[in-house]
């Protein structure tokens, strides 16, 4: 182990499979969530996104709609959602066009977000997104993030699509 200003790293490669990794949320993860009708939970083939979770996807609407509950997991100091955590749901729902546009992998190449209000402990936090359009493997995906009727963020993407190395 090394120590980096007071806080320590393990020095040993993870034994996680990231390629393989594949999680679904538990019965009394999804009772915790309490999630609107219409929304289902989403599979995670992330470790990091697993960590944020449980996520969900509502089907059926016309835009991509995903949303998770603000749990003290998500909380900064002052008793809000971070805005990390904010970044962090819109990059994993602004992808999510992309996956059905390009079916390769792909990148984020730059997000901004625009923030207007906070979610709490408690409130249940959703988001739409929508591919604006594309060019040369270069696509563009706008999204709105809301509790509510309260927005909390409104948000572009531009994500590059590219083939895998041999």
């Amino acid at each position: 182990m090394v120590s980096r200003r007071g806080t320590w790293f393990a020095t040993r490669p993870l034994k996680i499979d990231v390629k393989r990794f594949k999680e679904t949320p538990t019965d009394a993860m999804l009772q915790e969530a309490m999630p609107p009708a219409g929304f289902k939970p989403i599979t995670s083939h992330s470790p990091y996104g697993w960590s944020l979770g449980p996520m969900f996807e509502k089907e059926g609407s016309e835009t991509l709609c995903r949303g998770f509950r603000a749990a003290p997991k998500h909380m900064d100091r002052n008793g809000a959602v971070a805005a990390g955590m904010i970044t962090t749901f819109a990059d994993i729902l602004l992808a999510q066009p992309v996956l059905f546009e390009v079916r390769a992998p792909f990148v984020t190449l730059r997000m901004t977000a625009d923030y207007f209000g906070a979610a709490r402990l408690g409130d249940w936090v959703e988001g739409t997104a929508t591919l604006s359009g594309g060019q040369d493997g270069v696509l563009s995906v706008h999204g709105q993030i809301y509790t509510g009727e309260m927005k909390l963020a409104s948000i572009q993407a531009l994500f590059k699509a590219f083939r895998p190395r041999d």
